[in-house]
């Protein structure tokens, strides 16, 4: 309605007034679940309360669609009490907030491997405890002897020795491409306010520790929904869909307006995705596996720990750890991802505290969509010749380590977490 008023603002009754009708706008419809983004905010809240958490984000993903069904992040504030909130309430931790990804990056290092030919899965690698390379020594969580592994069991006990042996044999270039072909250090155009395109150093910045660290997903930085569109990537057959999480525009009328499709890309061939699936398996159903938390009865569930320390502000040394799990399910025809990373829990280690939050998002998302068990994906982590466990105690995702590293006056010593 337009109107006339006086310099004080009141109406002047005499004057012409001209009343325009409203017209209906359009709705954006979304890909969210209803159900299942109230689960995934309920239980992100009781865990962040549970495990003393700072924050923490929880995705859930269609792996074939790149369909976001929920995205929750704690803490969060109330729309109806904007002008009070924080800045840390309002901020869209899963696409936002960038974190070393620790443990959950080594599935890139081995699809690296299998694709190139560096390292096959029968292929028996002999693993010290420690790894000594130009002015740094990398070392699993805890001593242990010196131990013959295989490429599933490396994974699959999130040994940091085993991974960069690896990683050498792959070589930086190669290992270089394929954190590109995956998405780190490029936003993945979801679509959401503020998308951080994470971290990739360019490869000739690399220091001579640099391939170790980016092997073991330090000295990275990557969003939540850039980790997830990995574990997505393997979950789907070796191709990358960009995640959405608008399905169009319906008008007054109710017709609906479909958004463009999702960009989509090959990033290794299907075969070696449905490998790496077979040795995700291991991380959560194997005897030595750190994933054990997130197993659900009667379903295959594929997913990584991480366990990553927190660099202090300016660079230079660490402080605090980021928790996560990723995974999907059913592991032989994945539906569903979930992603779960959380900020400084206690205890700090992904497969106590994501892992079974993992378990309870997924679990109540196969019920909700009915996705049944589904056919059976072999194991990836079967025992070549000569091919021995980690003992138990010495497990790499076992050991606590002391919150801050030692000073850098020394010689360095490279961050020995390995979940």
């Amino acid at each position: 309605m337009a109107m006339q008023t006086d310099p004080q603002g009141r109406v002047i009754v005499s004057a012409k007034s001209q009343v325009t009708p409203p017209v209906a706008g359009n709705d954006v419809v979304l890909t969210l679940d209803q159900t299942i983004q109230y689960e995934a905010e309920t239980v992100l809240a009781r865990a962040v309360q549970a495990y003393n958490a700072k924050g923490g984000t929880i995705i859930v993903m269609r792996p074939s669609t790149g369909e976001i069904l929920g995205l929750a992040n704690a803490p969060t504030f109330d729309p109806n009490t904007f002008t009070t909130s924080t800045v840390s309430s309002r901020t869209d931790r899963a696409v936002q907030d960038v974190y070393e990804p620790g443990s959950a990056s080594k599935v890139i290092t081995a699809a690296a491997a299998l694709e190139s030919g560096a390292v096959g899965t029968d292929a028996v690698m002999s693993v010290p405890d420690t790894l000594h390379l130009a002015n740094a020594t990398f070392h699993d969580a805890e001593p242990h002897k010196v131990l013959n592994l295989t490429l599933p069991q490396i994974l699959e006990q999130s040994s940091n020795v085993g991974t960069i042996q690896v990683a050498l044999r792959v070589g930086k270039d190669r290992l270089y491409s394929y954190l590109q072909k995956f998405g780190y250090g490029k936003a993945t155009g979801v679509g959401l306010p503020g998308e951080s395109a994470g971290i990739l150093p360019d490869l000739k910045t690399w220091s001579s520790t640099q391939l170790p660290t980016a092997a073991i997903g330090q000295g990275v930085a990557v969003t939540a929904m850039q980790m997830m569109s990995v574990y997505t990537t393997v979950a789907n057959g070796g191709v990358w869909v960009a995640p959405q999480i608008v399905v169009g525009q319906r008008d007054a009328a109710g017709k609906l307006k479909p958004a463009a499709a999702p960009l989509s890309r090959r990033v290794i061939r299907s075969e070696t995705a449905t490998t790496l699936s077979s040795m995700l398996l291991e991380v959560v159903g194997g005897s030595t596996g750190t994933g054990g938390a997130a197993a659900i009865p009667g379903y295959q569930v594929a997913g990584k720990t991480g366990t990553a320390e927190k660099p202090l502000p300016g660079g230079v040394g660490y402080s605090g750890y980021t928790a996560s799990f990723i995974g999907f399910a059913p592991a032989a025809n994945p539906q569903v991802a979930v992603g779960v990373v959380l900020d400084e829990p206690t205890p700090i280690w992904g497969g106590s505290t994501a892992a079974p939050t993992f378990k309870t998002v997924m679990q109540f998302a196969l019920q909700r969509l009915g996705i049944g068990p589904g056919p059976v994906l072999p194991a990836g982590g079967t025992l070549p010749a000569g091919g021995t466990p980690l003992p138990g105690p010495a497990r790499s995702g076992d050991a606590q380590l002391p919150l801050v590293p030692p000073a850098p006056t020394a010689t360095p010593v490279a961050p020995g977490v390995a979940e």
